[in-house]
């Protein structure tokens, strides 16, 4: 294939450019503006069509949302049984009786753990684990 001559006149800023995207394409400024007029008339689609419409992508922000929501909520909860667990119940004990002996301490939170057992019992019975003949069993496929 022979090659011909095309000429063009752009300004010397838009030429100056091309032949710093050439030299940086590792080009000629012919090959360059040869490459760039082809890929041009490759008619390619400059359209994007998203994957999602905005209304989708609301919809799933809002769900996440929520979710974020239910999720703090439950954490907050957690973290505050957490704090009543023994723990709490040690610290409360020590700032209500400051000075107050480890034995002290230790009456506490055996008296308030078993408090919060026969809560736990209580919650579980009839699905999880089932009382008989004052003895504690696991209720029968109740994993």
């Amino acid at each position: 294939m022979s090659n011909k001559r095309a000429i063009a006149y752009p300004p010397q800023e838009q030429y100056d450019n091309w032949q710093d995207h050439a030299e940086n394409l590792d080009m000629s400024v012919s090959q360059f503006i040869t490459g760039m007029v082809e890929a041009g008339r490759k008619k390619f689609d400059a359209q994007i069509t998203p994957d999602e419409s905005v209304s989708e992508l609301r919809d799933q922000r809002n769900d996440l949302k929520d979710e974020l929501a239910r999720t703090r909520e439950r954490v907050e909860k957690l973290e505050s049984q957490l704090h009543a667990g023994e723990r709490g119940s040690m610290i409360n004990h020590i700032r209500a009786n400051p000075g107050c002996t480890f034995a002290e301490v230790q009456q506490e939170v055996a008296e308030k753990s078993g408090e919060r057992l026969m809560r736990y019992v209580e919650a579980l019975s009839g699905e999880k684990i089932e009382r008989r003949d004052g003895k504690l069993y696991p209720v029968e496929g109740g994993e």
